[in-house]
């Protein structure tokens, strides 16, 4: 098939856009979470904003493989989200737009790609489908901790990390400032909501 003339085309470039758009996004957030005093959230929003940058990589990098004469533009008609809230709802409709590239988008993309003979492409969806899981869970967690009240505060010990020196202590509520830098309880989380991120 005319790689062209495919819909794995349109969704490979439809991906892109959006994965680009989810970079600078989250970038965004992340700048948001400074301003509300939530450095670790900030940190989190910056490390997947990098991946899915390195995401968006990955696609153009498809794209040019498949088509390396492309023409100037690859015309994609698709919806992507908008908006800018406090801290605690970009985290929950960041974890909702993910989700929704873990169980919709990407899920379809994959299987369009295999019954159009894009095999790599195929399983570079399905494989981006369970990283997109993986940040919605992140999001939600981090969102359902603020709204819940326990993003600083756990009924059992947990293990804190301090995102800027890496600094750990087992405790029920983390530190105001941090014993070792001395940075402000923004810069903390449970290590348990961060083990890749933070």
């Amino acid at each position: 098939m005319d790689f062209f003339k495919s819909q794995t085309a349109l969704n490979l470039g439809s991906a892109f856009a959006g994965e680009s758009q989810a970079r600078t996004r989250y970038s965004i957030y992340a700048h948001k979470a400074k301003g509300e005093g939530l450095m670790a959230i900030a940190s989190v929003f910056e490390q997947v904003a990098g991946q899915e940058l390195s995401h968006a990589s990955v696609l153009l990098g498809r794209i040019a493989a498949l088509a390396p004469a492309a023409p100037q533009n690859l015309n994609v008609n698709a919806g992507y989200p908008f908006g800018l809230y406090s801290t605690q709802e970009n985290l929950k409709t960041s974890a909702e737009n993910e989700q929704d590239e873990a169980v919709t988008i990407y899920p379809g993309f994959a299987k369009t790609a295999m019954e159009e003979g894009f095999s790599t492409e195929a399983m570079l969806f399905e494989q981006l489908a369970a990283i997109e899981s993986t940040h919605s869970k992140l999001f939600a967690a981090l969102a359902n901790a603020m709204q819940a009240g326990t993003l600083y505060h756990s009924s059992t010990p947990v293990l804190w990390r301090c995102a800027n020196c890496g600094h750990e202590q087992q405790l029920t509520d983390p530190w105001q400032r941090c014993p070792v830098c001395g940075h402000g309880q923004g810069f903390v989380l449970p290590r348990l909501l961060t083990p890749v991120y933070a």
